[in-house]
């Protein structure tokens, strides 16, 4: 006579569930906005690249949100000055300073607003 394993239902389910969330974060680690967290933002040095771009403030207009660091340095260059701020739990945010009061701001490496502060 062959005994069968009998597996509670609620037991496979819980092993499923498991097994695709660490399936999950195998990829970026990624919050509910889904904005990526895991690696650091640009250092100066590693902006040298871009200290050649001149800004120019109609490419500040084509700065969108979710735009990365990169893709804004692309167009605007290297800023004037880099404020980081960091928070808990291993995340950032990051602030670029251009020439005439231009400033784009990042959250974990992506864009989340750009504003202009009128210089006197």
């Amino acid at each position: 006579m062959k005994t069968r394993l009998l597996i509670p239902v609620p037991l496979i389910i819980a092993v499923l569930f498991f097994f695709s969330g660490s399936m999950i974060r195998a990829e970026p680690q990624k919050e509910r906005s889904g904005v990526q967290r895991l690696r650091q933002p640009l250092t100066e040095e590693q902006m040298e690249p871009w200290a050649e771009i001149e800004f120019k403030a109609e490419n500040f207009q084509k700065v969108k949100k979710g735009m990365t660091e990169e893709e804004v340095l692309d167009l605007l260059g290297k800023p004037l000055k880099v404020k980081m701020i960091r928070r808990p739990k291993h995340r950032w945010s990051v602030h670029y300073f251009y020439p005439q009061g231009y400033v784009v701001n990042f959250k974990h490496g992506l864009v989340v607003g750009k504003e202009h502060k009128k210089t006197q």
